[in-house]
């Protein structure tokens, strides 16, 4: 899915930036010409999170960033913080019912500027 959209984005008006916990997605990136970084974990609880922010600010930093799209809500606690304060709206991705979340991943999914899902039982609970 996502490396569906990664494949077919248009490269002359947006620069793709795939920040990413699995190795192998990173070089699948990679060999459709997309710069990969690999973050060994997104962390959901506020502190690990914080933690993890300076890192992400200093690899968004200077990139002009139009918007972040999170693939998946344990993304989100370390990258809203981030893109509120840059002003760049954040998509969130949903593969999973949200239903199904953490509490407090349900409020960061909230938080989002706009969710997707892949499936009309992924995303019914958000418009209810």
């Amino acid at each position: 899915c996502l490396l569906d959209l990664v494949e077919r984005i248009d490269r002359t008006r947006f620069r793709l930036l795939v920040a990413c916990s699995a190795p192998t997605f990173a070089r699948e990136a990679e060999r459709r010409d997309v710069e990969a970084v690999r973050v060994a974990k997104w962390h959901t609880s506020a502190v690990n999170a914080a933690l993890l922010r300076p890192a992400v600010r200093r690899l968004l930093a200077g990139r002009d960033v139009a918007l972040v799209h999170a693939n998946m809500p344990h993304a989100l606690p370390t990258l809203l913080p981030l893109a509120r304060a840059a002003r760049t709206p954040v998509l969130a991705h949903l593969h999973l019912p949200y239903a199904g979340f953490h509490p407090r991943l349900q409020r960061a999914v909230r938080r989002a500027t706009m969710v997707v899902g892949v499936a009309e039982n992924v995303v019914a609970p958000l418009r209810a």
